[in-house]
């Protein structure tokens, strides 16, 4: 009867099968009839169907054991993402340019603020350079029109001393203008700021709805025959026969007709 799994078998030596050695496996008929001869000898003894029967014995369990834990196939699985990766790139790409525009517009909003700062850094510096070309005019003049107006003393002193502290006071007025200038633009900046912040957040939140959205991966699982098994099940096979079991009789046991 001829084996009906994909498996090599060695040839009984009576089967009519035509079932190539495998090469590592001295063929079954060779071990029977060696065998055969060995049992020539003992026919007449006592216990030797006993004998027989435990020698078929064990190679079965042997046989079954050998097979015990070993599956007929083996799953391979493939998980394909390409659509999946394609879906999600083109809503990456268009997250980043709307995040790239916004961007844009949040650098432009601190170059302005940045330039009004310069500005108002500029007009303190001159306020102040104004100041003191003033104070420096008014102490060069100061002695003649005092004089020609008969002050001196203590009268003088206080002159100076109200020349300065205007001169200071200048210098805090130009820190003032200044401070409300940068001020103000900061706030002006912060509520530019506005839209295109929270453009970020809702095209990000966008993003992940469609993200969520998105089509699964594919997995396919294909099974194809276990060499280990198949080498297992010859092995198994060629223990039965070397016990004396038929090739029909080993093929059964081993489920393969």
């Amino acid at each position: 009867m001829a084996p009906k799994k994909n498996v090599t078998l060695v040839n009984d030596g009576r089967s009519s099968n035509t079932i190539k050695n495998t090469g590592t496996v001295k063929p079954i008929g060779y071990d029977v009839a060696r065998a055969a001869a060995a049992a020539g000898s003992e026919v007449n003894k006592p216990g030797r169907g006993a004998v027989d029967a435990a020698i078929k014995g064990g190679a079965l369990a042997s046989a079954k054991a050998n097979l015990a834990g070993v599956s007929p196939k083996i799953s391979s699985t493939v998980t394909d993402t390409s659509e999946r990766d394609a879906y999600l790139e083109i809503l990456k790409a268009q997250l980043d340019a709307q995040t790239a525009a916004y961007d844009q517009l949040l650098a432009y909003n601190q170059q302005m603020y940045e330039a009004q700062q310069k500005q108002a850094a500029q007009q303190r510096e001159d306020n102040a350079r104004r100041a003191y070309i003033a104070k420096e005019m008014a102490l060069k003049n100061l002695p003649g029109q005092l004089a020609r107006e008969g002050i001196n003393g203590g009268l003088a002193e206080s002159s100076y001393v109200r020349l300065n502290n205007r001169y200071n006071s200048s210098l805090a007025d130009a820190d003032n203008t200044y401070s409300d200038a940068v001020n103000q633009a900061y706030l002006d900046m912060i509520q530019a700021n506005r839209e295109p912040q929270s453009g970020k957040l809702s095209a990000q939140a966008d993003y992940a709805a469609g993200a969520a959205k998105a089509p699964k991966a594919k997995t396919t699982t294909t099974d194809k025959a276990n060499p280990r098994y198949n080498a297992a099940l010859q092995e198994s096979y060629n223990m039965l026969r070397r016990a004396g079991y038929t090739d029909a009789m080993a093929s059964k046991l081993l489920g393969l007709e």
